[in-house]
């Protein structure tokens, strides 16, 4: 019985190495989880103990890892805009002023 869980925490700990939980690893970690009889309960005591939270491995992220995508997320619009790249990211961006106030809808507003 020990066997399966201490297999069962060395894949998950290959899983979260990178700080990314990909959708193949997820997969992977459920099917063997079914397999081996593995409980919600012991799946997160594993992730618990190699520093981890079920949020974030629900979320497929640590905080950490989450705040550079988001990063990136956010400097889209305005990297495209100064490439000159007209998109609905950059127009959606432009509807929102610097205070927060909705400046209108995309089509009277066109991508600059």
């Amino acid at each position: 019985r020990v066997a399966r869980l201490d297999m069962h925490e060395a894949i998950l700990q290959v899983a979260l190495s990178d700080g990314v939980v990909h959708s193949a690893e997820r997969e992977f970690l459920s099917s063997f989880a079914q397999q081996y009889d593995i409980t919600d309960e012991e799946h997160d005591a594993a992730l618990r103990h190699l520093g981890w939270t079920r949020e974030q491995w629900e979320a497929g992220a640590q905080e950490a890892q989450l705040g550079g995508a988001n990063y990136i997320k956010n400097a889209i619009p305005e990297l495209l805009k100064q490439a000159g790249v007209k998109s609905r990211l950059v127009a959606a961006k432009d509807l929102v002023g610097e205070d927060g106030e909705f400046r209108g809808h995309p089509d009277e507003h066109p991508p600059r």
